[in-house]
């Protein structure tokens, strides 16, 4: 049922214009009357009519007026004129100012007054569904814009979307305006997206669960001179897209804007005061709070170019590897990675046996500052140095004797040469620490821990042990627990789990097959234990780790 107002000054003639239509039947309900405009005005402010009968001359405020009002103030109001013979001329120059028809007041002609009214419903019909057309494209936009923008990006970088005009049609049909004379191409990439992503949903476009994408734009709204875009890429990854008339702009952003813009970014990241990140969550340490580093590309004068853009700009991202804090890394300035390992390496490899026999942090930390120089001066692609960093096991494993290489620091996830060396800095002390708190214990000890380590596929016990020791088992639990730390029945737990992390590095056995091979009667009994003590299943640890052989 649609609403109407009636409009004229004469009651007379209203009383008539309602009681000769079958207006409810029509589908159309009288809601108000009014006897001039400013009346009408006045009731439209607080009810709105769909369909306003207005008639042309009355005092105070004319029907021609009042249409004007009308229309500025409701544009999708429906406005029909009610005229008599004599004012035909006004009623064509209501027409033209908007009216959507005319009623002849004098003739009672009911097919043409049900014809203006139908022409009428049919414009607010056509309005409500454009309307809601538009109010769910909108609403579409607002809550599916990340996952829109990143489908369209996606579509460009691919290649499926490759041809400059197709690529800015697709980008008006979801409301972005890409034309530009210049463009710069913008890539961030969040250290550690993993480390605490997989606390948040997948459908949230937050990287690393600390809204990345929305810190970046706010920046970007309070200091970017120029029209900028932005699409998420992956977890932790989103491109941002500058658009200029000239190239003046760009390289003034690229010269002033690009160093205090990361720095920005970086600071509300790891702020505490970020509303992002609780003050009360704890599951992030200091540790695990993601730095984001920026790859910046060369003006580029075509949209179509964004592919390859894009792709050189991921093929530059290492040089974050190399930097203590990130720095934007304009792709002009960059070198390319030098291609192969030096006999540097070799000379580096050679004094870190001499490191780890000696046990000497001093002499640690000189190597370590000298690996970083030399790494620094030739800078060879971050994953050769990577995996040359993992074939330093070897070296550990000539000196570690029966003692398996375990936890081996997994260089891949280092976001720096410095955390990577830093990783196996704290690695190494440690692991001195055990095997200089294993040379101090008393010899009944030692041989105690000689037998357990040759016989953990063995259905070991403190009376077993102490059997073969020649000890009471009372004696040999109390100078064990007194020497090592733990009692003894850990020990062997513990031992037995280290074997089982070696054994799943290395794929030496199928998961199933493990609990035997380390002494324990079940499988399930082995993962519960395992889980218990690493806070993983094997099925999870295994796939955290890098096998150390492959890598070397």
């Amino acid at each position: 049922m649609l609403t109407l107002l009636l409009v004229d000054d004469e009651p007379m003639a209203r009383s008539h214009i309602r009681s000769i239509y079958p207006w409810r039947e029509w589908g159309f309900d009288i809601i108000g009357e009014a006897a001039n405009g400013s009346e009408a005005l006045a009731f439209c402010s607080e009810l709105v009519p769909d369909i306003a009968l207005v008639d042309i001359t009355m005092p105070l405020m004319d029907g021609l007026t009042l249409l004007e009002q009308l229309k500025l103030r409701y544009p999708d109001m429906q406005v029909i004129i009610l005229t008599a013979h004599r004012d035909f001329g006004y009623a064509q120059k209501a027409i033209q100012k908007g009216a959507s028809g005319y009623i002849l007041k004098s003739s009672g002609n009911t097919d043409e007054t049900k014809e203006a009214l139908d022409r009428a419903r049919h414009e607010i019909n056509k309005q409500r569904a454009t309307g809601e057309n538009l109010k769910f494209r909108q609403q579409v936009m607002q809550n599916y814009e990340y996952p829109i923008r990143k489908q369209f990006f996606a579509d460009i970088v691919s290649g499926l979307v490759s041809e400059q005009d197709e690529i800015i049609r697709k980008a008006s049909s979801i409301g972005l305006h890409i034309h530009a004379e210049r463009y710069i191409l913008l890539v961030c990439i969040a250290d550690k997206p993993g480390s605490v992503s997989a606390r948040y949903s997948e459908n949230n476009y937050n990287p690393a669960g600390l809204g990345l994408l929305d810190i970046v734009r706010d920046l970007l709204n309070q200091s970017c001179p120029v029209k900028y875009e932005i699409f998420p890429t992956e977890a932790g990854h989103c491109a941002i897209l500058l658009l200029a008339s000239g190239s003046a702009a760009l390289a003034e952003w690229q010269e002033e804007h690009a160093f205090p813009m990361l720095n920005a970014i970086n600071d509300a990241v790891i702020s505490k005061k970020s509303a992002a990140v609780s003050l009360e969550d704890t599951t992030v340490s200091s540790e695990e709070q993601p730095m984001v580093s920026m790859v910046v590309s060369e003006p580029f004068t075509l949209i179509r170019q964004l592919k390859d853009k894009y792709h050189a700009l991921l093929s530059y991202t290492g040089h974050r590897y190399y930097q203590k804090k990130p720095q934007p890394i304009i792709l002009s300035q960059a070198a390319a990675f030098h291609r192969q390992l030096t006999s540097d390496y070799e000379t580096l490899y050679e004094s870190f046996q001499t490191v780890i026999q000696d046990q000497d942090r001093v002499r640690l930390d000189k190597w370590l500052a000298q690996a970083e120089l030399v790494s620094l001066h030739y800078k060879p692609h971050p994953e050769q140095l990577r995996q040359w960093l993992h074939t330093l096991a070897q070296a550990v494993e000539l000196h570690s004797g029966d003692e398996p290489v375990t936890d081996w620091p997994v260089f891949k996830q280092s976001a720096s040469l410095f955390e990577s060396t830093e990783q196996l800095r704290k690695w190494l002390i440690a692991w001195w620490d055990k095997q200089n708190k294993m040379v101090k214990t008393r010899p009944e000890i030692a041989r105690s821990i000689q037998y357990i380590k040759k016989h953990l596929d063995a259905d070991l016990s403190l009376e077993l042990v102490a059997e073969k020791v020649e000890l009471s088992s009372a004696y040999l639990s109390r100078i064990f627990k007194k020497d090592m730390g733990i009692s003894m029945t850990d020990y062997i737990t513990e031992q037995r789990i280290q074997l089982a992390k070696k054994y799943l590095t290395d794929g030496t056995y199928r998961n199933f097959e493990l609990a035997e091979k380390i002494g324990f009667k079940s499988y399930s009994y082995f993962c519960t234990i395992f889980k218990k003590v690493t806070g993983q299943t094997p099925n999870e640890y295994k796939n955290s780790r890098v096998s150390i052989h492959s890598e070397s």
